[in-house]
C-alpha cells in the first residue's frame, strides 16, 4: 500500500497475546488488593483502571476530563459498567445506563443524578452494613452522598496502583511491543533530524509512528533543543533546531494496548564529536543511570535506593529531575523514588518487587545555565536485578 510522503505504515506486527489469561490476572488483581483492604465496592472512573479492570478502551481522553462512565467492581462477584460505548468485555456481568456524575451531563445542580447513583449503590450493597467503598475520582457531591448514606468511603488509587505493579507475562509482551514502536518512531526522528526543523516538526513523527500502530498518545511533548533542554520539562514549541546544539526527548508513549514506553535520548546537530561541555554532561548522565540502577534487585527498600543513589556537584542539584526512577505500566506508575533533596516532603519506603517495570532516570543540567542532557532507560525487575528493555543506541558524538 502506497503511502502519503511522510506518513507511516505500521509495519511491526502485533505480538499474540492469550488476552483471556491477560484480562483474568488484571481483574484478579484487584479483587485480591481489595479483599485485602476490605473493600466491598470499587467505583472506577479513571480510563487506565477501566481499562486495566476490563480491557474498555474507548473515549479515554475525554473520560479522563468528563467522567461519562462509570466501573463497579464488587467483592461478592459482579461488575457493573454504567456507560458503557462497546458492552461485550471480560468479566463485565451487567450494562446500565449512565448516571451523569459531571456538569457536562447533569447541569451544575448535579442532586438528582446523584441521588440515583447514591441510591443504586444503596440498594446493591443492602444488608451489608456500613461496609467499605473505594473511590477512584468522583466529584464532592457523589463522595457526601455515600457518607451521608453511611458508607465507610476510602481511596481506590493506592491499593489500584500497587495492583497494577506487579506484570504478568502477557504485560511484559506488551510492553515490550510499545517499546519497539517507540524505537521505531525514534530512528525515524533520527533520519529527519538535522538543523532547521522544528521541535514540533520533529515530535510528531513519534506520535504519528505511534497511532499507525494502534498506540493512544504521549503523556506530555517533551522535547526540547539547545538552552530549552536545561532546565527540563520544556514541552515542544516551535523553535527550530541549530548546528551545534543538543535535542533531547522523553516519549511518555502511551502505545498500543495501552501499555507505555518511557524513555528518553539527547542527541547532538553536528558533525563528528560534540564539544567537551556536551560530553561532561553526558557523561555525567550515563554515569547517574549506571550507579543508580545497579542498586535495584527485589527486596530492596525505596529508602535505601534513595540513601545510596548518585550524587551529583553542586552547581546540578537545583535543576535535578523530579525523581531518581518511577515505575511504569499503562502510565509512569507506583512506585516513585525522588532526591534525597527531597525524601522528607515527597518520599515514601515500600520494596521493590519482581516483575515490576522500572525507569531510571538520568538528567543533567547546570544552574549557571547552559544545555542540559536527558537520558532514561525502561527496565524489567528479575529475580537477579534488572534487564535493560530498550535499545536505541547512544549518540556516539556524545560519547567520550
Amino acid at each position: 500500500m502506497n503511502m502519503p510522503n511522510g506518513f507511516t505504515k505500521a509495519e511491526l506486527p502485533p505480538p499474540d497475546i492469550d488476552w483471556t489469561r491477560l484480562n483474568d490476572y488484571r481483574m484478579g488483581r484487584i479483587r485480591e488488593a481489595m479483599a485485602e483492604r476490605d473493600v466491598e465496592l470499587a467505583i472506577i472512573t479513571n480510563p487506565l483502571t477501566m481499562r486495566y479492570a476490563v480491557n474498555y478502551h474507548e473515549y479515554m481522553q475525554f473520560q479522563a476530563r468528563i467522567p461519562l462512565m462509570t466501573l463497579m467492581i464488587f467483592a461478592d462477584g459482579p461488575v457493573v459498567f454504567s456507560g458503557a460505548f462497546i458492552k461485550d468485555l471480560d468479566h463485565v456481568t451487567e450494562y446500565i445506563p449512565m448516571f451523569g456524575l459531571a456538569p457536562f451531563l447533569a447541569g451544575f445542580d448535579q442532586v438528582e443524578n446523584t441521588r440515583k447513583f447514591v441510591d443504586f449503590v444503596r440498594g446493591r450493597l443492602a444488608g451489608k452494613g456500613r461496609c467499605r467503598v473505594a473511590l477512584d475520582r468522583l466529584d464532592a457531591s457523589a463522595v457526601q452522598g455515600l457518607m451521608q448514606a453511611g458508607f465507610e468511603v476510602v481511596d481506590a488509587p493506592g491499593f489500584l496502583e500497587k495492583a497494577r505493579s506487579i506484570k504478568s507475562a502477557e504485560e511484559i509482551t506488551l510492553c515490550r511491543y510499545a517499546i519497539d514502536v517507540a524505537q521505531l518512531g525514534i530512528a525515524k526522528m533520527h533520519e529527519a533530524f538535522q538543523p532547521g526543523i522544528s521541535e514540533n516538526e520533529l515530535w510528531s513523527i513519534l506520535s504519528q509512528v505511534n497511532i499507525a500502530h494502534g498506540g493512544l498518545w504521549s503523556e506530555a511533548r517533551m522535547l526540547a533543543s539547545g538552552e530549552r533542554t536545561n532546565p527540563w520539562l520544556q514541552e515542544a514549541g516551535e523553535r527550530r533546531v541549530q548546528k551545534g546544539e543538543l535535542l533531547g526527548f522523553d516519549t511518555d508513549m502511551v502505545g498500543p494496548f495501552g501499555y507505555m514506553s518511557d524513555i528518553s535520548r539527547t542527541w547532538y546537530c553536528g558533525e563528528g564529536k560534540a564539544p567537551d561541555e556536551f560530553r561532561d554532561l553526558y557523561k555525567r548522565a550515563l554515569d547517574e543511570i549506571e550507579h543508580n540502577k545497579a542498586n535495584v534487585r527485589p527486596g530492596v527498600s525505596f529508602k535505601e535506593l534513595v540513601d545510596q543513589s548518585f550524587r551529583h556537584p553542586e552547581e546540578f542539584v537545583a535543576h535535578r529531575y523530579p525523581c531518581i526512577m518511577h515505575g511504569v505500566g499503562m502510565c509512569d506508575e507506583y512506585p516513585y523514588v525522588p532526591y534525597p533533596q527531597d525524601w522528607d516532603d515527597i518520599g515514601y519506603d515500600g520494596i521493590i518487587e519482581e516483575n515490576m517495570m522500572i525507569c531510571v532516570e538520568g538528567y543533567v543540567g547546570s544552574d549557571r545555565g547552559g544545555s542540559g542532557v536527558k537520558i532514561e532507560h525502561q527496565f524489567l525487575v528479575t529475580a537477579d536485578g534488572l534487564e535493560q528493555l530498550d535499545s536505541y543506541p547512544y549518540d556516539e558524538n556524545l560519547l567520550r
